[in-house]
Parts: structure tokens; C-alpha cells; sequence
């Protein structure tokens, strides 16, 4: 039986002749490199989302931080950093888009699509968004695209559309970008005052023109005796004082308010 010298078995082992020499500073690095690549890992998009047990029932939440904050919040859908990161109690919102209401804490049914999309919404329900900021604590609000960066508007399937009720109305815009169908006349209007500060109530106007046509009659000869004017006379007196009443009661209006808006220059 042969005995081998332990020299020779391990002069003869792949560990020497097999395999590359590793510097023990490599070894070091690579125990480094293990933690970075965690971190890394950590911060990939959706790792830090709200957690299965935070979200509660029906919430969806794909994004850094997306829907973090959310205690009962049920039905919610949060796509992107920092969607709906404020959301506490709010249920049945929808944001896609980074920061998509992200300061929402309450507010329920709200629909935000873009970047910053109802940024600016905390406790409204049921707005629409769309590429706008929004406006605080508003409700039932449709809002689409930024003052200032869009400038034109197209939507097909109107011009030339016949309605299917008969009583369309026109719409109207104002300077805000606001639609309605009808418009304050307020601009039309010169030196508008509260009735308490000019002639009081509408009983003070009655009181003026009743005292009208008292001061008409004093002016006016009564019938005697001696006129014996026939009815046709009695009924063209009657319309001559009554013209003349309502001519001085406007004259006395106006001195309050001005002359009427059809009197008035354009």
C-alpha cells in the first residue's frame, strides 16, 4: 500500500492549478455590493406602495408611495409616484399620474388623469381633472387642460348634430373658460346699490307714486256742478291724471337709479 505525502495531494489539487487566484480586496467588495443592490431594489417603482394590509378592500396602488397614507379608504386607484399619497378615508377615487391628487384626503368619486392631475383637490367629491391642477375643496367640477397651454379646443360630434330633445338652448362661455347657458347682466349695469341704501323697500316706491298722484290731482281742476262735463270728458281726465302720475313717479325713480337700461347710451 502507497501513502501519499500530504505536500504532494494538495501541489496536485485544482484549488492551485485550476482555478484563478481571487485578491481578498474582491471578496470585500462584493459584500458591499449586496446591500447597494437591495437598496436599489427598494426603490424600484411599486415596492413602496401601500402595502396588502394598508390597502384595505377594492384599492389598487402601483407607484412610490402611491396611496401610502390610505386607513379605510375602499375602491381606490392610484397609478403613479405619489398618487393619491394623502388619501385617508376617501373611497372611489381614480388618479393616474404622478402626484395625481396627491393632497386628497377625504374626497370620494374624484377622477384625476396626468401629472399633478387635482393636485390642488382635499376634501371635494366627485370632480373630474384632466390635465388640470383643480381648485380646493370644490365638488361636482369638470375641469380639462391648463389655462395658457392648451389654446384650442376640438370635440367631434356637435356641428351639424341634431339634438334628440326640441329645447337646446345656446351655450355660452365666460373670460374663466366657464360654459352655461346663461350669463349675469350685472355688466350691463351702471352704478348697481342695494335697495335698503336708496328708496328703502317696494313699499317706499308705492308710497311715491300714490303721493304722485295726489299731488297730479291737487293740480288738476275737480268737476263742479257747473261743468257739467259729459262722461266722455270725466273718462279723458282720468287718463290725463294717471299718465301724468306714472310720469312723475319715474321722474322720481330715476333720480334714484338713473334712466332706464333702454334710455341708456350703449
Amino acid at each position: 500500500m502507497t501513502t501519499l505525502h500530504l505536500r504532494k495531494s494538495v501541489g496536485r489539487s485544482p484549488l492551485r492549478h485550476g482555478l484563478p487566484h481571487v485578491e481578498r480586496i474582491w471578496i470585500i467588495r462584493g459584500f458591499l455590493f449586496i446591500p447597494l443592490v437591495l437598496a436599489c431594489f427598494g426603490f424600484a417603482p411599486g415596492v413602496q406602495a401601500a402595502t396588502e394590509g394598508d390597502l384595505g378592500k377594492g384599492n389598487t396602488a402601483n407607484g412610490w408611495k402611491a396611496l401610502v397614507s390610505n386607513v379605510s379608504g375602499i375602491g381606490n386607484t392610484a397609478y403613479g409616484s405619489g398618487a393619491l399619497l394623502s388619501n385617508t378615508t376617501g373611497g372611489a377615487n381614480t388618479a393616474n399620474g404622478t402626484l395625481a391628487l396627491s393632497k386628497n384626503t377625504s374626497g370620494n368619486g374624484n377622477i384625476a388623469f396626468g401629472a399633478n392631475a387635482g393636485v390642488k383637490l382635499t376634501t371635494g367629491s366627485n370632480n373630474i381633472d384632466i390635465d388640470n391642477n383643480g381648485v380646493t375643496g370644490e365638488s361636482g367640477t369638470i375641469r380639462i387642460g391648463t389655462v395658457g397651454t392648451q389654446t384650442a379646443t376640438f370635440v367631434a360630434g356637435i356641428r351639424g348634430q341634431t339634438t334628440a330633445n326640441a329645447n337646446a338652448i345656446p351655450v355660452l362661455i365666460d373670460s374663466a373658460g366657464q360654459l352655461g347657458t346663461t350669463s349675469s347682466s350685472r355688466r350691463f349695469k351702471k352704478e348697481i346699490k342695494a335697495m335698503d341704501k336708496t328708496s328703502g323697500t317696494g313699499e317706499g316706491l308705492h308710497r311715491t307714486l300714490r303721493s304722485s298722484e295726489r299731488d297730479v290731482a291737487e293740480r288738476v281742476p275737480q268737476r263742479t256742478s257747473q261743468s257739467r262735463a259729459t262722461g266722455s270728458d270725466h273718462h279723458t281726465a282720468k287718463a290725463g291724471l294717471s299718465v301724468q302720475a306714472r310720469g312723475a313717479a319715474e321722474a322720481n325713480q330715476s333720480a334714484h337709479y338713473g334712466p332706464p337700461e333702454s334710455e341708456r347710451p350703449a
